[in-house]
């Protein structure tokens, strides 16, 4: 730290975490800077008969919670009124194929599952989330890796979220994972027991799009142009 003339974080809300919680050499610069910026990828083509859904990132138990997705689906799959398409968009690891394998048991009539054995290729990733309604972010609180414990949104940021801002997705996200105020205008939070409504809500009713209306004014600091100028901005706060 002695050596370092300063730090960048990747949100405000980590920014804050590191001042509050941590004791560090008074010489240092700290600002932050979004891993993400908004790509304004073309509108998706809307369909009367079939809404997908995603949840990127890599399958594990580890930093999201599939079984509450998995029984929030199971208990709404004969509601559905349009075919849902859900698409686990990451390539599993650990017990990654058994959340498959648990998610294979849901389909029917009314809902397809896809799912992926290796890592996805960039563009087809990118296709993915291009051809997607809403993204489920189902991120826990807490969790281990390896020898020490991450506190999501604090001392590690979720690609999902990112994935959410460069693509301009509305989401269903948990209740507890830290947010930039702007982006909590494209998000609806939900507890364990509020996630079966709201898929049910979002995908009879629509209700995704209301936040989907809104994106490109929600994320206009997000574009490439405003942060080229704010990243400019902050070097030469560095250079001084």
């Amino acid at each position: 730290m002695q050596e370092l003339s300063g730090l960048v974080f990747p949100t405000e809300i980590v920014l804050n975490y590191v001042k509050n919680n941590f004791e560090l050499p008074f010489h240092l610069r700290l600002d932050s800077l979004p891993f993400a910026y908004y790509n304004q990828p073309h509108p998706k083509l809307l369909s009367d008969k079939e809404i997908t859904i995603t949840i990127p990132c890599t399958i594990a138990a580890q930093h999201r919670d599939y079984g509450s997705v998995l029984l929030a689906i199971k208990n709404i799959k004969n509601k559905l009124t349009k075919r849902v398409q859900l698409v686990l968009l990451g390539q599993p690891k650990g017990d990654g194929f058994k959340i498959i394998t648990a998610f294979n048991t849901l389909e029917d009539e009314n809902i397809k599952i896809i799912s992926f054995r290796e890592v996805i290729p960039e563009e087809e990733y990118k296709d993915w989330l291009k051809a997607t309604d809403f993204l489920i972010l189902p991120l826990k609180q807490y969790a281990k890796s390896h020898i020490y414990k991450e506190h999501l949104g604090y001392s590690k940021i979720s690609g999902g979220v990112n994935d959410m801002i460069r693509f301009g997705i509305p989401a269903l996200i948990s209740t507890h994972y830290p947010l930039d105020l702007v982006l909590e205008k494209m998000v609806q939070r939900y507890s364990s027991d509020q996630l079966a409504d709201a898929i049910l809500l979002w995908v009879n009713q629509g209700q995704y799009l209301k936040y989907k209306a809104e994106i490109e004014s929600i994320l206009s600091g997000y574009s490439p142009v405003n942060m080229q100028m704010d990243f400019q901005q902050k070097i030469d706060r560095f250079l001084k």
